[in-house]
């Protein structure tokens, strides 16, 4: 199952491919036996993100309505698969916390604080898999949503159909960032910056084709400040939990020691999110689109060419190899970067920005020099 939009393929025909596989996916996560019901829980979470990314990204396309009903149906779905797999989270996360600061916690401190929690975990898994019957409602959603996704209207065919709905993502993920940081550690604007940057990483996964080797990386960084904002979000959830019945989890110093921890590992992580968000969002929400836009017709340009010319065993060059800095095409020309940069604003060199800097395909440099 492929979580992206393939050369030739109509724009239609590729988003509910994409959305039945991702249904599909759910389903046999959750009927299958032989999978570990927290990677199975985990996994059908992971995909209804996927789900509402897909829509968000043909939200004007299918309209108000029907984005808003599908979207809140994938909420819910993924809000009540949540509380099972939440509670598995915190304990991986004192885990994690007690390996990457060791010998500083007690060792019957820690033991007495994963024993509640797993408590707690085994709990909230009876109730999920053997009371409500959450899994059977939810498969029966997502058969229902089946039904209804099989027949999405999209009737448009170029980057029309994303333009406005990718760059409302773009800038409500610059927004959210720096609502984060003036916030001074808000939990909850952090998880909001969060939830913005996984849209924005699935989206650039799904148009991945456009430019392969450059978004591939593009989506790598993201999943990158993804996982520093995941990170985060959960040790805030842990302390939420730890603070909700302090007493049960040990002596007050030891739990002032852990409280502590929590902080300072949080604060790494933000600072470590910082100048990564910085480059993801460093151009303006129009600029992003753009670019994305140039990527898109240069990419359905060349899939004719590719058919017309498939008997030529000539490979392109590596994309690291096609691009170039400011700097590198500097010593390349043997003249100053500011010489390159002027060349730049003047028209005389075509150039575009990538995470902020300038960036120039050789072949530009060659034309320029004629």
């Amino acid at each position: 199952m492929v979580y992206c939009l393939q050369k030739q393929e109509p724009i239609a025909l590729g988003i509910r491919r994409i959305i039945l596989e991702r249904l599909d996916a759910i389903e046999q996560d959750l009927t299958d036996e032989t999978l570990d019901r927290d990677k199975a829980v985990h996994n059908a979470r992971k995909t209804c993100k996927r789900l509402r990314a897909v829509l968000r990204l043909v939200r004007d396309e299918i309209g108000p309505d029907l984005f808003r009903r599908e979207n809140i149906c994938f909420r819910d779905i993924s809000r009540r698969l949540s509380v099972a797999r939440d509670s598995f989270v915190l304990i991986e996360t004192l885990t994690m916390l007690d390996a990457q600061y060791p010998d500083t916690l007690p060792a019957s401190f820690v033991a007495n604080a994963r024993v509640q929690l797993e408590e707690r975990y085994q709990a909230v898994w009876h109730r999920f898999w053997e009371q409500e019957g959450v899994i059977e409602d939810v498969l029966r959603e997502i058969r229902a949503a089946r039904v209804r996704l099989e027949t999405l209207p999209i009737t448009g065919d170029d980057f029309g159909v994303f333009a406005r709905s990718l760059r409302r993502v773009y800038r409500r993920g610059r927004r959210a960032m720096a609502a984060a940081y003036e916030g001074e550690g808000v939990p909850h604007a952090f998880h909001e910056w969060r939830k913005r940057v996984k849209y924005l990483w699935y989206q650039v996964e799904i148009l991945q084709d456009a430019w392969t080797p450059l978004l591939l990386a593009v989506a790598g960084e993201l999943h990158a400040l993804s996982g520093y904002l995941g990170d985060d979000h959960d040790l805030a959830e842990l302390r939420r939990v730890l603070l909700q019945n302090p007493t049960a989890f040990g002596a007050e110093s030891d739990l002032s020691v852990l409280l502590a921890l929590i902080a300072q590992r949080r604060e790494a992580l933000e600072t470590a999110a910082y100048p990564l968000g910085q480059r993801i969002f460093a151009e303006s929400s129009q600029a992003f689109v753009a670019r994305m836009g140039v990527y898109w017709a240069a990419w359905q340009a060349e899939s004719d060419v590719v058919l017309q010319t498939a008997s030529d065993s000539q490979q392109e060059p590596p994309v690291q190899e096609r691009l170039l800095t400011t700097r590198q095409a500097a010593e390349l020309e043997q003249i100053s970067v500011e010489q390159v940069r002027h060349l730049i604003y003047s028209g005389k060199l075509a150039a575009f920005k990538l995470g902020g800097r300038w960036v120039i395909e050789r072949e530009a440099m060659e034309q320029a020099r004629r």
